[in-house]
Formats: C-alpha cells, structure tokens, sequence
C-alpha cells in the first residue's frame, strides 16, 4: 500500500515559496552553422540471437548508447558516447559525428522541438566541449558553454510558451531564441544536477535534481526534499498521470504526490529495486491506466575523475 508521510487526514506542510532569482541573462550567441556532412552510411547488419543486436560492425557510430529518440518522421536516433549519434532507418545507419558538424561525439540527450528541428546535448566537461546543437535536416547550429549550456546538456525541453529548457550539471538554462538564462541553487533551484523536466497540467514546470524536485510558476520556486516527503533527495523522473496525480522515481524508490499528501513505494512495498530511473504510461487493453516503474536490478558504479558512471549489466 505504500507509506503516507503524514498523519492521515493531516496535509502535509507546504514548502514555503520563494521568489525566483532573476538568474544570470547573457545574449545568446548566434551559434556555428555548418553545413551537414553525408553522415556514414552503413548498411545494418541482420543481428544476431532473439534480439536484433546492432553494434559498431552494423553501422552504430559507437558501443556505449547513451540516448534513444525517434523522430516524427519515425526514425530511430542513437546517441553514442564517442561516437556521434547514428540515424537508423530500418534498413541503414547514418552516422553523424563532429566532423559533420556536431559540437562533439558525446551524446547524452535528444530532443525534437515544435518546429520538428532535433537537439543533441552534449557531455562536459571532462571527457567533450559540452553544449548543444541543433539540426534542421540541412544545417547544424551549435551553442558552446561560452553561448550558453554549460557542462553536461542531461535534458532538454521545450515549454508551452516555445522556451527551451536546458538541464545540465550546473543548473538550468532557459533560451527565449535570444538569450540564455541560467537558474542555480541561488535563484530557488534544490540542486544544480538537473536529471528531468516535466510541465504539469497547469503549466508548472518541474525540474528533478540531486537535492529534491522544484516546481516554478514563471515568478517563484517551490521546492519539496525528503522532510517534506519525498522518498530521497536524488530524484531521477517525473510522471503526471490521467488523474493529475505527479510521481518522482528516486534513489530511494517512487513518491507520489496529490497535492496534499506524499506516499511512497519501496522495495518493501514490492519495487523491484529502490533507485528508480524512469516512470512511465502504460495503457492495457481495458483502457485502465497503470504506471509501470523501470528499476536497476543489478549495476556497476565506476569512479572515474570524480566521476559516478551506473551501467545496466545484463
């Protein structure tokens, strides 16, 4: 049944407002345009086991996938971490990489906006330059830490009003298509690690971090931690279902959250594993809606230059 944080009828305590900080605004620079290369096209290769596997040797750009996407147009995009990100047809990989006018070959996030042009963000900054860059099918037009994002680009997000959302861990960077604003821990944020962004019914945007979840009404930052009933500081996703009902998958399991109360789900209450890194919509045959939660069952962490890297090990 999962645990309510407070003394049933008691609502919780709500987070006291804060006003927003106007944050940092520096002009946007006008970005690199280049044209874009061919790509290398390779012709995927059948696969091998139950599984249709694609490798390097099939036409995939690089081993580590950091990011999946498929467009409108239906097409699979594969952010790899080395290797650029590799568009898959059904019958070939094109493979697009900074030679064709990527900011780098570290893709960790993808996105296709309103206008139908895709995003990539970019890792930083140990390992790539960060940033991001945007593709319209024919041109690539590339922001750098000095125009904007800085670090590494972990979401992006476009708003109901058409502003763009960048996550990174250093904050957020909201783009008006002018200007760049970042929002940090001084402006209201809980953390600068920014995991999600999620709009709500209302319009709210939520941002998960590494110190709670924020939600931000255009003029003020409201932000929920553990003491107000989140299941852990570190949260990964945000779901808002049919009801109106907001879910945050944590590394202390899942909270949901009506408005008034908070109740949690652990594994003592029958998740698979407590960190949990993606709630998602499902629907059944009967049209009855059920949230089905993702979970590590076994991983690996490795340290690496201050670094925590999770992989899935099958």
């Amino acid at each position: 049944m999962g645990r309510v944080t407070t003394s049933d009828p008691i609502p919780i305590k709500m987070p006291i407002p804060t006003p927003a900080g106007s944050g940092k605004t520096v002009p946007a620079g006008p970005g690199k345009v280049v044209p874009a290369g061919s790509g290398k096209v390779v012709p995927a290769g059948r696969g091998t086991g139950h599984w249709r596997t694609h490798d390097i040797s099939d036409g995939l750009g690089g081993q580590i996938v950091e990011s999946i996407f498929q467009d409108r147009e239906g097409y699979l995009w594969f952010g790899t971490y080395g290797g650029g990100v590799s568009r898959y047809d059904g019958q070939k990989f094109i493979t697009f990489t900074s030679q064709d006018g990527l900011v780098d070959n570290f893709i960790v996030s993808i996105f296709q906006d309103c206008e139908g042009h895709l995003w990539f963000g970019i890792d930083g900054p140990y390992y790539a330059k960060g940033g991001v860059s945007r593709y319209d099918g024919k041109t690539w037009t590339n922001f750098v830490p000095k125009d904007g994002p800085a670090d590494r680009v972990s979401s992006i997000f476009q708003d109901r009003e058409g502003n763009f959302w960048f996550g990174t861990h250093q904050g957020v960077f909201r783009y008006n298509g002018r200007r760049f604003t970042s929002f940090t821990v001084k402006d209201g944020l809980a953390g600068n690690w920014i995991t999600s962004i999620f709009q709500d019914q209302e319009g709210h945007l939520w941002f998960s971090t590494n110190g709670g979840v924020s939600r931000y009404d255009g003029q003020t930052w409201t932000t929920f931690t553990a003491k107000d009933g989140l299941t852990d500081g570190w949260v990964h996703s945000i779901l808002q279902d049919r009801e109106g009902i907001l879910w945050f998958g944590t590394e202390g399991g899942v909270s949901r959250y009506d408005g008034q109360t908070w109740t949690t789900f652990t594994i003592q209450d029958g998740l698979a594993y407590n960190p949990t890194l993606r709630v998602m919509n499902k629907e059944k045959v009967i049209k009855k809606q059920i949230v089905s939660l993702l979970t590590f069952y076994n991983f690996r962490i490795i340290f690496e230059k201050w670094r925590i890297l999770s992989f899935v090990v099958s």
